[in-house]
C-alpha cells in the first residue's frame, strides 16, 4: 500500500540558506536551498515500536547495514541500501523467545526519512 499526503504540519516557514557554487570566492552565482535539505535520517524501527537485538550478533539493524555495506556499497547509492537494509530486517529477521510468547515471533522495520537533494555515494578506496 502507498500513501501520498500534502498536509501541514505546523506555520514555520523556511526562508532557505544562500550557497555559493565555489566555497571561497566572492564572484561566484549564488543559490538558496530550504535549511532542512541534505538530511538524511535512518530510524532502527517505527515510532513507538520495539527495536531488537541479538546477544551475540547485535542489532537487527545494524547486522542489515553491515551485511548491505559490505556487499553493495561501492556501487550504489545510499537511499538504495538503507531500502534494502529495510527489506533484509523485515524479512531475514524474527524474535525468538519462545518462554515469552508476547515477544516471540515479532518483527521489525526500519523507518528511513530523507530530505535529500542528491545521492549519497561511497567511492572505493
Amino acid at each position: 500500500m502507498y500513501a501520498l499526503l500534502q498536509a501541514c504540519q505546523g506555520d514555520r516557514l523556511d526562508p532557505g540558506i544562500k550557497m555559493r557554487t565555489e566555497v571561497d570566492s566572492k564572484d561566484s552565482l549564488g543559490y538558496k536551498i530550504p535549511i532542512h535539505s541534505d538530511f538524511l535520517i535512518a530510524y532502527s524501527t517505527v515510532p513507538g515500536f520495539f527495536s531488537w537485538r541479538n546477544t551475540t550478533n547485535g542489532s537487527w539493524f545494524i547486522q542489515a547495514l553491515c551485511a548491505e555495506l559490505k556487499a553493495n556499497g561501492a556501487h550504489l547509492d545510499m537511499l538504495t541500501l538503507l531500502t534494502f537494509v529495510c527489506q533484509r530486517v523485515a524479512l531475514d529477521f524474527e524474535s525468538n523467545t519462545p518462554g515469552d510468547v508476547k515477544m516471540h515471533q515479532q518483527k521489525q522495520i526500519p523507518c528511513i526519512t530523507t530530505m535529500l537533494t542528491r545521492l549519497i555515494k561511497f567511492t572505493p578506496k
